[in-house]
């Protein structure tokens, strides 16, 4: 055979393997990034038989499962989408049961290409303080602070609108967002009337204190119209200080964080205005192991509606960025109750494919 048709063939069988590849990487490049994240949780405790705490039941349950789309659509767009299944508390016969729902947690598309500008349409976490904006996976303890749960309810303050963030030219990094949210909140913002949009404002700011330790300040402020004439109001501040050593960033590092939040609510029959913090430590050992504190406070400014307490600690097991094992304990000790209430929950987190970063 001669070498110009040992050529020929050489050259066919490139072009007859290539093609299909070609043809499967540009299919393939228009799809958008798929990751699935579960959580898997078992429950102990004192109050979890009651019929009145279906959401904090006792035994085994499925946290959440989510499942995210993300893809950039073109120069100008990209998009997001946050697709979660979890249990909800239904009523049938005068019987409370839980039943699991498909609801989209997320659905936004960004601006892209902007100067120090972003711009973001759709249903998304508001920017307020620091851990309204975390997906549940993302929690640093297996449930949300008090003063979240007791202000905005579980799910916080998740709304359709409109968002603008401005990177300022300080010399640290500072960032201003002001957002327009339909205000669906039925804590906060229970108007009848459609047009009643609620308005946000928070400024962040982060700066460096050395290689190792960053620290990062947020104030936010949300006002919107309530079930009646007045306004309903609610402020936060979040702070949070790490350290991180650069030469063993794998294996150590330390965080502390403090979140207040304050509400005010003209119009409500009880708890005006109604306010609380919540502080956590989180220190990873080495490699594998993580070790959390978290105190918790719900009471402000009145303590004769009275105050409500928890402390929680917590040990994770992280053997990779797909899987993570957490045992949590939590003393809560509610207004009226003669005696602290005792949990235990133990939650497995697992994803699959490649789930993009949220927020720092």
């Amino acid at each position: 055979m001669s070498s110009r048709i040992r050529t020929a063939m050489l050259l066919s069988l490139i072009v007859s393997t290539s093609l299909p590849a070609a043809a499967q990487k540009s299919a393939s490049a228009a799809n958008p990034d798929l990751s699935l994240n579960g959580l898997f949780l078992y429950r102990g405790g004192q109050g979890g038989n009651r019929p009145q705490d279906p959401e904090e039941a006792n035994g085994f349950s499925i946290q959440e499962v989510e499942v995210r789309l993300t893809s950039n659509i073109d120069a100008y767009w990209r998009g997001d989408v946050t697709l979660a299944i979890h249990p909800h508390p239904e009523e049938e016969n005068g019987e409370t049961h839980l039943e699991y729902k498909l609801e989209p947690e997320e659905a936004w598309v960004e601006r892209i290409g902007l100067e120090d500008w972003t711009v973001r349409v759709g249903k998304f976490k508001a920017f307020l303080g620091k851990h309204n904006q975390l997906h549940t996976h993302s929690f640093p303890f297996i449930d949300a602070p008090l003063p979240h749960q007791m202000i905005l309810g579980e799910e916080g303050l998740n709304e359709v609108g409109l968002s603008a963030a401005y990177l300022t030219p300080l010399p640290w990094y500072s960032e201003v967002v002001i957002q327009a949210l339909q205000g669906e909140n039925e804590n906060l913002f229970a108007s009848a009337a459609n047009d009643d949009v609620a308005g946000l404002m928070a400024w962040k700011n982060l700066w460096d204190f050395n290689d190792e330790t960053t620290f990062e300040w947020t104030l936010s402020h949300v006002r919107g119209r309530g079930d009646g004439e007045e306004f309903n109001s609610l402020s936060g501040s979040a702070m949070t200080l790490k350290w991180k050593p650069s030469d063993s960033s794998r294996t150590q590092s330390l965080s502390w964080t403090l979140e207040g939040l304050y509400a005010e609510l003209p119009e409500a029959a009880a708890n005006k205005r109604r306010g609380g913090y919540s502080t956590w430590i989180q220190y990873k050992v080495n490699r594998l192991w993580w070790v959390q504190f978290r105190h918790e406070y719900f009471g402000l400014p009145k303590e004769e509606e009275g105050i409500t307490r928890k402390n929680s600690a917590l040990v994770g097991y992280i053997p990779s960025e797909y899987s993570g094992l957490r045992l949590q304990y939590d003393n809560l000790r509610s207004p009226g109750a003669s005696q602290a209430e005792q949990r235990v929950s133990l939650q497995l987190n697992v994803s699959m494919g490649a789930h993009p970063a949220h927020d720092y």
